[in-house]
């Protein structure tokens, strides 16, 4: 695990970058349709690499966060899948809130 500066430091990043991580995967799907339904301009090139460099941030904080607190490992896949589902991330940041 790598060094924190306090108790579940990793999860309190796992709050904050999950509702960022459905909100450009959420944009992402939106240009998608409008480019293929209604011939919109192609984000893809701008709004793909931007989305996958926020997606691999919240793998990485779901792994340390796993760490951090020992969860099983449904509860980690389950965080993890939540990440391919619009709006998962939403669902993820309110369970661990609580």
């Amino acid at each position: 695990m790598l060094a924190t500066a306090g108790r579940r430091t990793w999860t309190r990043a796992l709050c904050k970058v999950a509702p960022i991580e459905a909100t450009t995967y959420l944009v992402l799907v939106i240009g998608t349709v409008a480019r293929i339904g209604f011939g919109g301009p192609n984000l893809s090139p701008i709004l793909g690499p931007i989305h996958g460099a926020i997606f691999l941030c919240y793998f990485a904080c779901a792994i340390e966060a796993k760490a951090e607190n020992d969860w099983d490992l449904r509860r980690t896949v389950s965080i993890l899948f939540a990440a391919v589902i619009p709006l998962g991330g939403f669902f993820v940041a309110e369970r661990l809130i609580r």
